[in-house]
């Protein structure tokens, strides 16, 4: 029993065969985070709005296009100024300020009477490409952007 005690002290800690074990594993893991994580290839168009997971106003850049859901055409006010747009989404006594700029192509949450602490207005940057979005959970309502493929889709 000693002998053996003394000949796993006196061997390295790591033989080839775990290093190799250790790459093969830390490869994998890098390639599933680029698998999972890669940057869409999109063309920003727009936003959208959707309240508790329902589209409910559309904006899209190139027309100049804004479309309210039927349903909140009465709890949705737009204002234009130039190139700056601000919509208004109603709930009730509540209400969140989008403003969207038609210049730089992005848009923001700039006002909203969700919370003490409006992280829809002070915790999301601006909306400027297809992968950012903006969240109110006490209004349940996101706004996202909006992508479309630059190009055709290739499979193989």
């Amino acid at each position: 029993m000693k002998k053996q005690v003394l000949e796993l002290k006196n061997q390295k800690q790591f033989r080839l065969a775990d290093v190799i074990l250790y790459a093969v594993i830390v490869a994998f893991v890098v390639g599933l985070f680029f698998a999972f994580f890669k940057k869409t290839d999109l063309d920003f168009v727009g936003v959208e709005a959707q309240f508790d997971s329902k589209v409910i106003m559309t904006y899209r850049f190139d027309s100049d296009e804004l479309n309210v859901d039927g349903e909140w055409q009465d709890k949705v006010t737009v204002a234009r100024d130039g190139e700056i747009i601000r919509v208004k989404f109603n709930f009730g006594d509540e209400y969140n300020v989008l403003e969207i700029d038609r210049a730089k192509k992005r848009a923001k949450m700039i006002a909203a009477d969700c919370s003490h602490h409006k992280e829809c207005v002070n915790e999301f940057p601006a909306i400027d490409s297809a992968d950012k979005f903006t969240i109110c959970v006490p209004h349940k309502l996101q706004i996202r952007g909006v992508g479309e493929s630059k190009g055709e889709v290739s499979v193989g």
